[in-house]
């Protein structure tokens, strides 16, 4: 199936042809958005704020109501998806301690991804959204760091040291100024609107690196298949627990660019290791 896969997609020679082939998926992942809703409406699940404490009371006096329901069933998607993301990344990690290099790495889109989980993280903060609903960003945010770090010790180009410089200023006088309450309303509103737009320019460019260069480098399909799984629970956990608009949109933007990235996984995910095999001399 794949070497018919392989067929299709070699002809894809130009960004157009890309976008074309997204879009065919993003009809897949339009299809799996409208089933996911008619199941919350048949559960009749109402897209409000629910109180855990008076679910809690309602479920010791045997009172069990849907909307309880559904809330023990995010707040154990919460905390699992809290849970499976301290390994989230770690595959990716193994590669890059194993591998020594930076291969298949955008770094415009670790950037943005380092300041996506950050603004997601400080955003949910600020608004007071239960842990379970955000926690997985901070820890998420952390393994990016690393692999980040990991990318500058073993870039085969060099990264300049005025990057460098320019992103460790931005990236700690944000958390200053957010943790210290120098925003008013109105930027948070900004912070939070801003997750689609660097969503979009960390993976897209992910995407189109991956597309140019015909290999996924370090890359792994565990790690975007977990990210996949995990967007889509936390289109039920945002609806059901918080229903912040941004967040939820983000969810379910993130969920179609990440099985786009896992499809290039699956496409060229062994071409590093068919490009290691030793060519043996011809006997002659």
């Amino acid at each position: 199936m794949k070497d018919l896969i392989l067929l299709k997609y070699k002809n894809l020679n130009n960004i157009n042809d890309l976008f074309f082939l997204v879009n065919k998926f993003s009809i897949l992942i339009s299809l799996i958005i409208i089933l996911f809703y008619l199941i919350l409406k048949s559960f009749n699940i109402k897209l409000k704020k629910m109180n855990p404490f008076d679910c809690m009371n309602d479920i010791m006096n045997l009172n069990i109501k849907k909307d309880c329901i559904a809330l023990l069933i995010s707040k154990l998607l919460g905390f699992s998806i809290i849970f499976f993301s301290a390994i989230l990344k770690v595959p990716q990690i193994k590669y890059m301690l194993k591998s020594k290099t930076d291969e298949g790495l955008s770094y415009l889109s670790m950037y943005v991804e380092i300041f996506l989980f950050t603004f997601n993280a400080l955003y949910s903060y600020h608004k007071n959204a239960p842990f379970s609903t955000y926690g997985e960003n901070i820890i998420i945010l952390i393994q990016s760091l690393i692999i980040l770090l990991l990318a500058w010790s073993y870039s085969q180009k060099g990264v300049a040291f005025f990057e460098k410089l320019i992103f460790l200023t931005l990236f700690n006088g944000l958390i200053y100024i957010c943790l210290n309450g120098l925003l008013s309303e109105q930027y948070w509103e900004v912070i939070g609107s801003s997750s689609i737009p660097l969503l979009t320019v960390s993976r897209i460019s992910q995407i189109y690196n991956s597309f140019k260069t015909k290999s996924t480098g370090s890359l792994a399909m565990f790690t975007f298949v977990l990210s996949f799984l995990g967007n889509v629970a936390r289109v039920f956990t945002t609806v059901t627990e918080s229903f912040e608009i941004p967040i939820l949109l983000m969810y379910l933007y993130a969920a179609f660019l990440n099985l786009v990235i896992m499809f290039q996984i699956f496409l060229y995910g062994s071409k590093s290791e068919k490009g290691k095999e030793i060519v043996k001399p011809k006997s002659q």
